[in-house]
């Protein structure tokens, strides 16, 4: 009996001589405002903002400083951004041509001079990719910066090749299929967006590209509908969309009031340019146009501000002090898709 008191006390000694010895660690390194506070950091990717400054008479001007710019985010001042100039900057060029539609099956002719003219007008250290869609997605040329492998390739390309063999009645059908698909939720009907998809590949493509000027060139016939899941990728890659508008008659319920309008969104809200009435304009000057508004683009880059919401489209404005002119710029930004 007296082992075992022993042996007891001298377990509470020393359970008393731990205690004492393990120092405190509570509210006095700890506060508790800080003990509160979220573990995950907030981002601070910078985002660029490509600006094309026109003139009256349409020229792209190239003349302009930073002091020239005020950039707004949410009609908020941005005070701090960079500013970048550089018309021998490499661009990445990606392509996309809507082999389905008939109306560019026709028109091939002319849409191979333009991209052939757009080459010309390339740097040597541009690389060029080019994708056909439709009835499915593929890579046809590139990655490659190299102009005879480009030329090669569009002299032996034919848009039949790319599309499977179907009459008339069977390509109806599968317009009507597309106007009634459901999305399974409040029975809403939607079309099935194959531009969507394509655009989708090409922009998680040009997330890999560490240059900071990249493009999509969409040669399109008009008859889709932009859901807003697409169009918040766009607003996640910030990627300026040039159109070629090739339009055609259509069976969708979709083309024949809206044909083109998607297209229109697009341009505004990437800071890129439609090019309609091509059975009026000459390649070469629609190439022309392109290959400088690339060439000439100003890429503001800055830091969002830590409080903006990461799950919201937060709006871009910006303004240049120059009397008289037209800007187009990326108008909105987004730091995750959907």
């Amino acid at each position: 009996m007296k082992t075992l008191t022993k042996t007891l006390c001298l377990m509470v000694l020393a359970g008393l001589w731990l205690v004492s010895a393990i120092p405190a660690q509570s509210a006095e390194t700890i506060p508790a405002e800080d003990a509160a506070a979220p573990t995950i950091r907030t981002e601070t990717q910078r985002v660029v903002v490509p600006v094309a400054v026109f003139s009256r008479a349409g020229e792209v001007l190239d003349d302009l400083d930073t002091a020239d710019f005020r950039l707004f985010v949410d009609d908020r001042t941005v005070p701090d951004f960079g500013l970048q100039f550089d018309r021998q900057m490499p661009a990445v060029v990606h392509v996309l041509v809507d082999f389905s539609s008939s109306q560019i099956q026709d028109k091939w002719p002319w849409v191979k001079s333009f991209l052939k003219a757009m080459i010309h007008r390339l740097t040597p250290r541009d690389t060029f990719v080019l994708a056909g869609y439709g009835w499915r997605y593929q890579v046809i040329c590139g990655p490659t910066t190299d102009r005879a492998e480009i030329m090669e390739t569009l002299d032996n390309l034919y848009p039949e090749l790319y599309v499977p063999r179907h009459g008339l009645w069977d390509s109806i059908k599968q317009q009507l299929k597309r106007d009634v698909r459901d999305t399974g939720k409040g029975g809403q009907q939607v079309p099935l967006n194959k531009t969507a998809i394509a655009l989708d590949k090409t922009m998680f493509a040009l997330a890999d590209e560490t240059n900071p000027k990249k493009y999509i060139i969409l040669v399109s016939d008009g008859d889709e509908n932009l859901s807003k899941v697409t169009l918040n990728h766009l607003q996640k890659a910030g990627v300026p969309v040039f159109s070629v508008y090739l339009s055609g008659s259509g069976f969708g319920r979709h083309s024949l009031f809206r044909r083109g309008a998607f297209l229109q969104t697009i341009a505004e809200e990437t800071g890129g340019v439609v090019f309609r009435k091509t059975s009026t304009l000459q390649p070469d000057l629609v190439a022309r146009q392109t290959a400088d508004m690339m060439r000439n683009h100003y890429l503001i880059s800055f830091t969002p501000a830590g409080d903006l919401a990461r799950d919201d489209t937060h709006r871009i404005r910006v303004e240049v002090d120059r009397p008289n002119i037209r800007t187009d710029y990326r108008r909105s930004f987004r730091f995750s898709r959907e």
